[in-house]
């Protein structure tokens, strides 16, 4: 790593742990191992809990702040909170579940310095067998909302006119402008982030990055999506070990993007396709469960079945 005075850190990194303390070890080890040429800081939100499972003394070399909230604030907040100790010209928000294997940080650094013209960039993402992994998307649409609430995406995979949310027909070997990029690592220029006044934190975790792009786009600037280089993303790791709070939380953030960017008149169909998504998942994977005789399948017909009771208040009538 490059080591630096706290006048001089290019980058800020930050990190949002929630218990999985082997996850953020690994995180920190592969990163201090490869990340070279750039001056960074970390910064690591603790969200709810203690560090003491932690072993701080692999990362003594490392420039480390530590943030400790007793309580879980949510994804979006924690990063907002540690936005504000942050001291680089740029700044990399970065999944607890992410493992580096080359200088991935600091050649996303040259790029989006070299061009100016992009305010976010996201990187390639890898599953842990080095399967290219979903690494960006489109707005939510009514039209890829229905795609997607009938399945057509996966029906029709090599299809571009009902891949348009996730892309999955799109192989890309050369960095492009894209909507979105994956919240598993977002490195943004500093100014920009502030100036959107960072995440929503009515987004309390998935969907904070979908609105960011939104809202960037919305003011003009523009996400690229840089494919010369990659990390691992365990994918939901943390979260995987508790089915039903991905599901309930995923459920509210997709609503909640409904309720702030879809128009009046486009809302009330965008809430029918959304449930009636979630009915046909309920019986779908009711239904693989029995025939394979699969727990992990009901238990996913059980937590879709949980959603068809959740609509979360509308806080963004006034925006």
């Amino acid at each position: 790593m490059e080591q630096q005075d706290s006048e001089n850190v290019e980058l800020s990194i930050i990190i949002v742990n929630y218990g999985a303390f082997d996850l953020i070890e690994n995180c920190l080890a592969s990163l201090q191992v490869h990340t070279k040429k750039i001056w960074y800081e970390i910064i690591v939100v603790q969200n709810g809990g203690i560090i003491d499972q932690l072993n701080k003394a692999l990362f003594e070399d490392i420039p480390i702040k530590w943030i400790i909230n007793e309580n879980n604030r949510g994804f979006a907040a924690a990063n907002n909170q540690a936005f504000k100790l942050a001291k680089g010209e740029y700044v990399l928000l970065l999944n607890n579940d992410t493992i580096f294997f080359e200088n991935t940080i600091g050649k996303s650094v040259v790029f989006l310095r070299s061009n100016p013209q992009y305010s976010i960039l996201g990187c390639k993402l890898l599953n842990a067998n080095e399967t290219l992994q979903e690494s960006f998307f489109q707005f939510p649409t009514l039209f890829n909302l229905f795609s997607n609430t009938f399945l057509l995406h996966k029906i029709f995979k090599n299809s571009s006119k009902f891949n348009k949310y996730y892309l999955s027909e799109v192989k890309i070997t050369s960095p492009t402008e894209v909507d979105v990029v994956s919240g598993a690592f977002i490195l943004c220029k500093s100014n920009e982030f502030q100036k959107l006044d960072g995440f929503d934190e009515r987004f309390f975790f998935y969907g904070e990055e979908i609105d960011l792009c939104k809202r960037l786009k919305n003011a003009g600037g523009r996400v690229i999506y840089y494919p010369l280089s990659a990390i691992y993303h365990l994918g939901g790791a943390t979260t995987s070990k508790n089915l039903q709070f991905k599901c309930k939380n995923q459920a509210i953030a997709y609503i909640k993007f409904y309720q702030k960017h879809f128009k009046s008149s486009q809302l009330p169909v965008a809430i029918f396709l959304h449930y009636i998504g979630i009915f046909m998942r309920c019986f779908y994977f009711l239904l693989l469960g029995f025939i394979t005789i699969s727990s992990n399948k009901l238990n996913e017909s059980k937590c879709y079945f949980h959603q068809l009771f959740i609509y979360p208040k509308n806080l963004f009538k006034l925006k």
